[in-house]
């Protein structure tokens, strides 16, 4: 109507932890458009434009920010007018968009909040009128965890945790596929470190797997497996994946050994809804990373299980190479988790608290864990303010910070080097399949083979105070940094193996093997490209 306003309100209730990414969260609009339909699909609507100052209406928005934590600033890619606090804590805050906005594009707000990886526990107050005791009349506390680690643990690789490949065996895996899955899983045995587990699965229509359960990592078991993978094909019929999935969640987790779960498929599966709440059902115990082979791969199924399983999805269409994107998954799995983890809460004296969620097995870096729980007994509300609330029908629910503290009782896992160095290709796999589970290689026909020259070419250069094994595990580095650079993210996790094998062998006269090395390869590599600046 002339002269009248219309004021529409949207609430946006979520918890921004779960979308945060070093401190700020992103919010699109959910595309509010409005259409209008006609009863034919052959009637065109002819509508007239006119200029924007002439137009008898406007358009403004308003957006209100409430979290348990201060909200530090809101940028936009449209203007914004300055950002009002709401309250002396700066955990309420509004904004506006500048006078003047045509709503000609997305309007995205960047929300960063202060401490954002600090623990969080909110309360849900229990409604007066349903039953002490019961779920529904007792509070309920979310805590959130959303841990960051010191740069100096991130940089090295975790050499515990148990790894589980699932690999699609249906019919439509034949050919270039199942062989590019195989070399993928020879290069992810030889690049895992020696103290993990792991253990692969397969599936169609059936499934199989190459142990009863995971297995330590070592040079028997590795050899086992690698046997196994050269025999697969895509012969096992359809593509049934929640039998295998609860297979390998019935399997208790290993104590200090992350578990992380690798899936690879090309297809898509009829239930993806349940398998997607398989892995939500689990995703306190594990991460899962998931590939898409091919453009028939579900996007649906690819996305759901990296998002519900806290990993990563990736997809290998036309031309690209499954390898490098599933080396720099596993490099990601190999990051070094807190486990052993016991939650403290101090709470009011008169006050008890039920565990209603699975305990938390391993947190990760940058992955949002929650814990719920139920409190009995009397709660006195600390502030008498509302920062939040939660649905329609609990819509003057009370909710506030709980004290608490966190206390984790942490067993560190192992690390290995992780310094930074540059990678390989082709008669890469023969080098690969050389190497042995500890990282090294051994002087051999085959080695020599592998780099191009006889066995008596290879073990006469040999400095005389060096052993075998570490001329060899030199030569292999140096013919991987010297001629397969152009594949470096497919060897870069096996050649830290190698190096920090050197390290623990305190292997003497590195320089003057890489110099004799240079000469038996025709390359000019130097010591410190290769990662070997500590050594003599």
């Amino acid at each position: 109507m002339p002269n009248s306003k219309l004021r529409c309100q949207y609430y946006c209730i979520c918890t921004f932890l779960s979308l945060v990414s070093h401190g700020h969260s992103q919010l699109q609009r959910d595309q509010l458009d409005l259409i209008l339909f006609t009863g034919s699909e052959d009637v065109c609507i002819q509508v007239t434009s006119v200029p924007a100052s002439l137009v008898p209406y406007s358009l403004s928005f308003s957006a209100r920010v409430s979290s348990p934590r201060p909200v530090s600033k809101v940028e936009s890619n449209c203007p914004l007018d300055a950002l009002q606090y709401l309250n002396t804590e700066q955990t309420q805050a509004s904004v506006k968009l500048a006078t003047g906005h045509k709503f000609d594009r997305d309007v995205e707000l960047l929300i960063y909040y202060k401490d954002a990886h600090h623990p969080t526990a909110v309360v849900e107050a229990g409604q007066a009128s349903a039953k002490p005791g019961s779920l529904i009349g007792d509070p309920v506390v979310m805590l959130s965890l959303y841990p960051e680690f010191p740069q100096a643990v991130m940089s090295s690789v975790a050499s515990c945790g148990e790894f589980v490949f699932l690999l699609d065996r249906s019919g439509s895996m034949d050919g270039a596929r199942i062989k590019s899955a195989r070399d993928t899983l020879l290069l992810l045995l030889k690049s895992l470190p020696i103290g993990c587990f792991f253990n692969i699965y397969s599936f169609g229509s059936s499934h199989e797997h190459i142990f009863p359960q995971s297995v330590e990592y070592c040079q028997k078991t590795m050899e086992e497996a690698l046997k196994k993978v050269e025999e697969m094909g895509a012969d096992l019929g359809g593509t049934e994946i929640l039998e295998p999935l609860k297979h390998i969640y019935s399997k208790p987790c290993i104590p200090s050994q992350p578990r992380q779960l690798f899936v690879f498929t090309d297809g898509e599966v009829g239930n993806t809804k349940e398998v997607i709440n398989q892995v939500k059902k689990n995703s306190g115990s594990h991460r899962c990373f998931s590939f898409g082979i091919g453009e028939g791969a579900s996007s649906a199924l690819i996305n759901g299980l990296a998002k519900e399983g806290g990993g990563h999805a990736q997809f290998i269409t036309g031309t690209d190479r499954m390898q490098p994107k599933v080396i720099q998954s596993l490099r990601f799995a190999l990051q070094p988790a807190v486990v052993d983890i016991s939650v403290k809460w101090d709470l009011p004296k008169g006050v008890s608290v039920t565990a209603l969620s699975p305990p938390i097995t391993a947190l990760f870096q940058g992955q949002r864990s929650l814990v719920y729980a139920q409190l009995t007994g009397q709660v006195r509300a600390a502030p008498t303010h509302t920062y939040t609330q939660f649905a329609s029908f609990i819509l003057r629910d009370m909710f506030w910070l709980l004290p608490f503290t966190i206390g984790f009782s942490t067993k560190a896992c192992e690390s290995i080097d992780t310094e930074q160095m540059q990678p390989p290709r082709d008669p890469l796999l023969q080098l690969v399949s050389l190497q042995k589970a500890s990282g090294c290689w051994v002087l051999d026909p085959a080695l020599a083979a592998a780099l191009g020259k006889t066995s008596e070419e290879v073990e006469k250069p040999k400095p005389a105070m060096v052993n075998q094994e570490v001329w060899a595990t030199i030569l292999a580095l140096l013919w991987l940094h010297g001629f397969k650079m152009d594949a470096q993210e497919d060897w870069k996790l096996l050649a830290m193996k190698a190096r920090s094998w050197l390290r623990a062998q305190n292997a003497p006269h590195v320089t003057e093997c890489v110099e004799a090395g240079n000469v038996l390869l025709g390359c000019n590599m130097q010591k410190d490209a290769m990662g070997l600046s500590g050594f003599h």
